[in-house]
């Protein structure tokens, strides 16, 4: 008589375990992909985009017989309507940086000839440099003629920087 021996085979369960890990590890994969494809692990805060382009200077003699910047007039060309109170023109020539914010009517000014507090397509914002009235006892000669200024507008709420250019005050 023959005995039949009962025997239990374990090598299928390993590849089957394999396989389903591999699968989980893909769909987990693909799952990410799609979330982020769609934008779901993005900033969903907007940034101010506009277009300024330096308009006109103004300038006035100074001691040594040329001219000093008063005024820079920054023209909006398109974009987003930006508002006043946040946003900065800052200024830079030589090293020296000068920041100019409608809230700082005591120091350097930011203002728009409109007299809007947000400035759209064609506004134009005046940066004023320098104005005896406001400064009497500041230095006006920071720009004279032939000086290279960069300017830039900077969105104070998220640091951007929404437009920037350079001149050379005549």
């Amino acid at each position: 008589m023959t005995i039949l021996k009962k025997t239990q085979k374990d090598d299928a369960v390993s590849p089957v375990v394999g396989v389903m890990l591999m699968l989980v590890v893909t769909i987990i994969i693909a799952a990410l992909v799609a979330a982020f494809a769609s934008g779901l692990g993005t900033d969903s805060s907007s940034t101010t985009t506009a277009i300024f382009t330096v308009q006109d200077l103004d300038t006035i003699p100074d001691q040594s017989g040329g001219d000093v910047l008063t005024h820079i007039y920054l023209v909006h060309r398109g974009g987003d309507t930006v508002s006043l109170p946040e946003i900065a023109v800052i200024t830079e020539a030589y090293g020296s940086i000068h920041t100019y914010k409608a809230s700082d009517a005591d120091k350097y000014q930011l203002t728009s000839l409109s007299g809007k507090v947000s400035v759209g397509p064609n506004d134009i914002l005046d940066v004023i440099i320098y104005d005896h009235d406001i400064h009497p006892d500041g230095n006006p000669n920071w720009a004279p003629t032939g000086t290279p200024i960069e300017w830039s507008i900077v969105d104070l709420t998220t640091n951007y920087k929404i437009s920037n250019g350079k001149f050379i005050v005549p």
